[in-house]
């Protein structure tokens, strides 16, 4: 009896199965009267959703896997610009957050249906619990929304907005799914995608071509936006972009993740020949933040990887990092003809006016936020706002301080929470490094100077909402919750030891 039911069972839904079938195919027949592009769409968006349906166990792992490599696309942007800017207001505009679309949103759709899928569809996983940077982070987004009521132009505040959100989104789930699994691919992304912006920043510095590559994708013309090219002083020399917008947004991009490799290749128990290959690595990042020209990203990343150095010393108390200092000091000395040089042009024989201009674009930022001191002048709206309340008469441009531009478009409570993420996240990644210095140790190790490399940064540098820059901000923000889960209260050394055996 039992079987005759099991088996009616089974004959009862594959007869569901035909039926939906044969009344799928009934109506897609009229496919073949759409024009051929249409047709081939359709066929070959039923033919994704069915190969993601096979693979529906692995579907999520899949795009969350995609996504690291699609880090150095991502500021491949489709914007939606208000026809009432100039050119050169749209290449300010851009850093403030806009509404567009990208590859993130479609990955993001796909990770939040299938996340949906497994919470409450499948019940396989529980529903996420909140914590401080959730918080946090959710308060800084309403701070965002009241900062929209009366702005001056509604439009870029809610393209800001929403621009926001999307990292957000991203950030939660990331923090939420990121697995131990997860972490060589991460980690394989990041030396894929640092390869990419060391081949790509090469061929741009020495034949001056492909300059502000991404930029074609958000504009249709390079040249209108990619205003930086040149390094003021040294105009032969040009400055390596990759596939961010700027070549500021590609140092800060890199130094904050050049750490991890830098991380791995000093960890003792990793085998020599991947040593051998992180250490190489680690150069190519170094050598395209050089290429860069992006003196702040120089002192940031400097500053973040001294900072590692130390607190490895300190928290883990590992010789390796004196031993890879010295061989360093000797290289740079060694190297120090061609280093010292293209150094002393950079700081040397650009203008004086790069950095007193910024001093007084500090004070115009301040007057900006004395005039709205809670919520700021609004999302994206600082240009606005900067040709209106300007008095010293400077060009139209973002301010180059992180910190004042935050203060100025979303005010103090704007700021406050800005600074109780970064520094939330920081705080939880210090924690984790403390309690273990397995592989998830060595990862916050690596995300927590890269948070420490782009806070300096960002003391002269106003491109921190580039969106390759601003996912891997939020990456990093991520993490902090994700490697904080991961790490055990209990047993630490003994996952300290199956790890390092097994590595």
């Amino acid at each position: 009896m039992k079987r005759l039911l099991l088996f009616l069972r089974n004959l009862g839904l594959r007869l569901v199965v035909v039926a939906a079938a044969f009344l799928f195919a009934l109506g897609l027949y009229q496919t073949w009267d759409l024009k051929w592009r249409w047709f081939l769409v359709c066929t070959v968006g039923i033919g994704m959703v069915s190969i993601s349906m096979v693979f529906a166990r692995i579907f999520a792992d899949f795009l969350l896997v995609a996504l690291f490599f699609l880090f150095p696309v991502v500021s491949f942007d489709k914007w939606v610009w208000p026809s009432v800017y100039s050119q050169s207001d749209r290449g300010n505009l851009v850093y403030g957050g806009m509404l567009g679309l990208g590859v993130l949103d479609f990955v993001l759709v796909g990770l939040y249906l299938t996340w949906f899928y497994r919470v409450f569809i499948a019940r396989i996983q529980p529903f996420p619990r909140l914590c401080l940077l959730d918080l946090l982070a959710a308060a800084m987004f309403m701070v965002y929304l009241f900062s929209d009521i009366g702005v001056h132009d509604l439009q870029l505040g809610l393209g800001a907005t929403e621009f926001l959100f999307k990292y957000l989104l991203f950030y939660f789930y990331l923090s939420r799914n990121l697995q131990p699994k997860h972490y060589v691919w991460l980690i394989i992304a990041i030396c894929f995608s640092i390869i990419i912006q060391a081949g790509l920043g090469a061929y741009q510095h020495w034949t001056g071509k492909l300059v502000g590559f991404a930029l074609d994708k958000g504009s249709g013309s390079s040249s209108t936006l990619s205003y930086e090219t040149t390094v003021a002083g040294i105009e032969s020399v040009k400055r390596a972009t990759g596939t961010t917008y700027d070549s500021h947004a590609l140092g800060n991009y890199l130094l904050m993740i050049v750490p991890f490799p830098f991380v791995l290749f000093m960890t003792p128990w990793v085998k020599p020949f991947l040593r051998f290959s992180l250490a190489i690595i680690t150069a190519l990042g170094i050598f395209a933040i050089v290429l860069c020209f992006s003196r702040s990203a120089w002192v940031a990343c400097a500053i973040g990887l001294a900072a590692g150095v130390i607190l490895i010393v300190l928290v883990w108390q590992e010789g390796t990092p004196v031993v890879v200092g010295t061989i360093v000091t000797f290289l740079t000395i060694g190297t120090a003809p061609w280093t010292v040089y293209y150094i002393y042009q950079r700081f040397h024989k650009s203008p004086a006016e790069t950095l007193t201009t910024r001093f007084k674009q500090w004070e115009v930022a301040l007057t900006i936020w004395q005039r709205y001191p809670l919520l700021g002048t609004g999302p994206n709206n600082y240009i606005n706002a900067m040709k209106r309340y300007d008095f010293l008469g400077l060009k139209i441009r973002p301010v180059h301080n992180v910190i004042l531009q935050v203060l100025a478009e979303s005010g103090l409570l704007g700021l406050l929470c800005y600074l109780g993420i970064f520094f939330s996240a920081m705080r939880r990644l210090f924690q984790v490094t403390r309690r273990r210095s397995d592989l998830t140790g060595r990862m916050a190790m690596a995300a927590l100077m890269g948070l420490i490399g782009t806070l300096f940064d960002g003391i002269t540098d106003p491109l921190f909402r580039e969106p390759t820059v601003y996912a891997t901000f939020w990456l990093l923000i991520g993490l902090a919750v994700a490697l904080e889960k991961a790490t055990p209260a209990r047993n630490t050394a003994a996952l300290d030891r199956r790890e390092e055996s097994a590595a």
